[in-house]
């Protein structure tokens, strides 16, 4: 199919795509026909396997047919007295019952397999058994329940060192922690999965783990990460003949190179993604691939194409769960019409985006209700479970206690003989315990003066650092105050020298250096004095109406002759045209120092692009360069005093590791944020911060 086809593909025919893919996805047909085929001539306990087996590849789609197969295998297994493994056809059909959405019977057979595979000590299908069960209170809503089947499981599997099913509860614990947006637990679940999955040399479920990982990695913004494991992924998939994985693996490297703007290679990916997954039938990926198509021809103004897409999906009426992509259509046809100026399309695609909105909150709030009613609904069958089974208790103990009703007496008696000699070797033994804590509460009070005595030698020693400490930084103020006059007049004469003339070229060589050396000097002094100055002061900062254009104006001109000395383009973006409430000397000292850090790190020839822009309460400010960017161990010393890192000016100039520093307590006084995007090799960009006051 060429890509023309594929991008202008119409409503109908998305329609016959979706009942298609009902119909054939996720299931191998191949192997179900081998296993229907091995089936007359394996002995009992082999074809209660198959049986199984044959019911586990049909409860994703196709689940009466795994009811038949699991219910025969169950027979066959209760018939034959299969001492192993009866649970697992219980387990499938749970699962089947889990993917038609009917949850309360779901749990009935998952409870049913727990208290099978425990009758048959059967500890792999017992933990799979729990896992199960959290997954379906998971989709439920009911979290605490899912979690602490989660942690039954994971027990058993460490014990029976199941690496493969200690990796599923891994990944039903990371989707646990993403429902919580606590991505720092998932991130960790998953790795962990990764990693038994590395061992087990699966290249099936391989594949889908760094996949997790990288679909990860860009719900957290991290796309450098994401494209990594993406990558990773996508090599593992082309191992294995799984197209729909590869696809959606491919699928993920796009949208992150769309948020690099490398939106060419995006669509080219997109585009590809496309044409493999119509014989692959995946609605999702088929529509994520086709919105991804969309957003690039909108943004490279081929809107014939943009329109004819975004208009397929929004209007199709096919019903199969696809309002949140018709929603998002919707609101790009809204955008692009609202561009235009067209305000009857626009009214149009706003209700239908309002439409499809509520449609979706409307479906969210019914799903809420449901598992409310549905939690109410087990909560009661629990409670009534609890009171049968409390009811049976009595009724045993009753019994049992008729029939020991003749040896009462002489129980009672030799409990009394049992209990006084109990009584006695208790109280011989508190008696020596008594005396042990009279030892050990001695022991504390001496541990405890000791520690006192240390406690008081600590402080004394802190106070004495700190005094040693600010000594120090006066020291440090001294001489950089005193060096900085004698530097300030050997410059000066320098200049002098130079202007008198008649120097030969090795005299003009040497005081050339003389200078470069001594304005070296100078800027180290003053970075010192900076630094020791804004580490001593305690004053707030001084916050005054600020013309930030004037500002930046001035910062350029200073730093176009550095710039120019290497043939470095600066660009400037201020989309801030008002007066803005902040330092005027911080700002200023930010802007300088992240700007000549960029001309000072960038190779001759380069771009340094600075953007300044108001987000919500905040003045943003963004130095992107083309320089060599930043490696994890400098990631990790970025703001140290005196850290050099593993980059070198271009041009011979001097860097003595300070600069970064002071930018960052400028931003700590101004209450703002720093951070750094950066990857070896493709340069860097610091982008700060700073609320409005």
């Amino acid at each position: 199919m060429n890509l023309k086809s594929i991008i202008v593909l119409p409503a109908a025919a998305l329609l016959v795509f979706i009942v298609s893919f009902q119909h054939s996805f996720s299931q191998n047909l191949k192997y179900i026909d081998s296993l229907k085929k091995a089936l007359p001539k394996q002995a009992p306990e082999k074809k209660f396997e198959t049986l199984s087996a044959i019911g586990f590849e049909y409860r994703n789609s196709l689940q009466d047919s795994t009811f038949l197969y699991c219910n025969q295998a169950l027979d066959l297994g209760k018939k034959i007295k299969i001492k192993s493994g009866l649970a697992k056809p219980l387990n499938f059909i749970g699962l089947a019952y889990t993917n038609k959405g009917d949850y309360r019977n779901a749990i009935d057979f998952y409870y049913q397999s727990i208290e099978v595979s425990s009758q048959q000590n059967d500890s792999i299908q017992l933990a799979h058994s729990y896992n199960n069960l959290g997954r379906a209170f998971y989709d439920i809503g009911d979290l605490t329940k899912a979690y602490e089947n989660f942690i039954l499981s994971k027990a058993i599997f460490e014990k029976q060192k199941d690496k493969g099913g200690l990796a599923y509860v891994y990944r039903s614990l990371a989707n646990i922690y993403k429902s919580q947006n606590n991505n720092g637990e998932a991130l960790e679940m998953s790795a962990r999965a990764l990693e038994l999955r590395k061992q087990l040399k699966d290249n099936r479920t391989l594949a889908s783990a760094y996949m997790e990982i990288g679909l990860l990695y860009q719900r957290m913004n991290n796309i450098g990460s994401s494209l990594e494991k993406l990558r990773l992924a996508d090599s593992v998939a082309s191992l294995v003949n799984d197209k729909v994985t590869k696809a959606e693996i491919k699928l993920g490297i796009a949208e992150n190179l769309f948020k690099l703007t490398r939106v060419d290679s995006a669509f080219q990916i997109a585009t590809q993604v496309l044409s493999s997954i119509q014989t692959g039938k995946n609605i999702k990926l088929f529509l994520r691939s086709s919105m991804l198509i969309a957003r690039y021809h909108l943004l490279k103004k081929e809107y014939t194409n943009a329109l004819v897409i975004l208009n397929d999906i929004e209007s199709d009426s096919s019903g199969f769960g696809l309002a949140t992509f018709q929603r998002d259509a919707a609101f790009l046809l809204m955008d692009y019409y609202h561009k235009k100026n067209n305000k009857s399309a626009l009214e149009k695609y706003t209700n239908r985006f309002n439409f499809f909105n509520t449609k979706l909150e409307n479906t969210d709030l019914k799903r809420q209700v449901d598992q409310l009613k549905f939690s109410v609904e087990l909560e009661k069958k629990e409670k009534e479970n609890r009171l049968l089974k409390l009811n049976q208790e009595q009724s045993r103990v009753l019994i049992l206690k008729q029939r020991n009703e003749n040896a009462f007496l002489l129980v009672l008696a030799i409990v009394i003989g049992i209990s006084s000699f109990i009584f006695w070797v208790f109280s011989s033994k508190r008696k020596r315990d008594n005396f042990r804590l009279e030892l050990q509460n001695q022991e504390i009070i001496r541990q405890r003066e000791e520690i006192k005595k240390q406690n008081d030698s600590l402080s004394k020693t802190n106070i004495e650092l700190s005094d040693l400490n600010h000594e120090k930084n006066m020291l440090m103020s001294i001489v950089a105050h005193d060096l900085k006059s004698p530097m300030n007049r050997i410059f000066a004469l320098s200049r002098i020298l130079e202007m008198e003339g008649g120097l030969t070229n090795d005299q003009l060589n040497y005081l050339r250096l003389v200078k470069e050396t001594t304005n070296s000097g100078i800027d180290l002094i003053t970075d010192l004095l900076d630094v020791t100055a804004l580490e001593e002061s305690s004053l707030n900062a001084a916050i005054a109406p600020v013309n930030l254009q004037e500002l930046v104006r001035t910062k350029a001109e200073l730093l176009q002759t550095a710039a120019a000395a290497k043939n470095i383009s600066i660009s400037i973006q201020n989309e801030v045209t008002k007066e803005i409430n902040t330092d005027r000397d911080y700002l200023g000292r930010i802007l300088d120092n992240l700007v000549s850090n960029a001309i000072k790190f960038s190779a001759a020839n380069s771009h340094v692009l600075t953007k300044l822009w108001v987000e919500k309460s905040s003045l943003m400010l963004s130095v992107k360069d083309e320089g060599p960017g930043f490696s994890d161990y400098d990631k990790r010393n970025l703001y140290q005093k005196f850290k050099k890192l593993t980059a070198r000016p271009t041009g011979g100039e001097s860097s003595n590791g300070l600069g970064l520093a002071i930018v960052k307590t400028l931003v700590d006084r101004l209450n703002g944020q720093i951070e750094l995007i950066s990857e070896v090799g493709t340069g860097s960009e610091f982008v700060v911060k700073i609320p409005i006051i």
